[in-house]
């Protein structure tokens, strides 16, 4: 009897240690995009392109914004170039509270799609207090 008890604890144990970790633990990278979820992404011409986007920060995050830039010239991502906004949200300190972790999602129509093979390439940028961070993730036409 006493070995049934004792295997039955070890097998709660085993299982509660294989739960899955808490959704902020998950997110170490200060930027990090749900969706697409491969890089590079593919996507159809003239469909929406869906994003979904979680950040994350040792300090307050001032504000995250979502563009696109389209690759007219075949050169790659251009950072002297304009860049699309897509969205943009602020996060004021409400309460005297700060939070360091956010998200943002949605979708767009690029307002002109390039020919299939060609990219979009689809830029998030958080800023926080002492630090901007900014990720890069290229859209294949399909």
């Amino acid at each position: 009897m006493n070995i049934r008890i004792l295997f039955t604890i070890l097998l709660i144990g085993i299982l509660s240690s294989c739960s899955k970790e808490e959704e902020a633990s998950v997110y170490k990278a200060p930027i990090t995009i749900l969706q697409p979820s491969t890089d590079p992404a593919n996507i159809v011409k003239g469909g929406s392109i869906k994003f979904d986007v979680r950040f994350t920060n040792d300090e307050h995050i001032d504000s995250v914004m979502v563009f696109y830039q389209i690759d007219s010239f075949k050169k790659g991502y251009d950072s002297n170039r304009y860049d699309s906004l897509i969205k943009k949200a602020v996060y004021p300190i409400v309460n005297n509270v700060r939070k360091n972790e956010q998200s943002i999602d949605g979708s767009f129509v690029p307002h002109v799609f390039p020919a299939v093979g060609e990219k979009i390439y689809l830029i998030v940028r958080m800023r926080s207090i002492t630090r901007n961070h900014e990720k890069i993730l290229p859209l294949i036409v399909n």
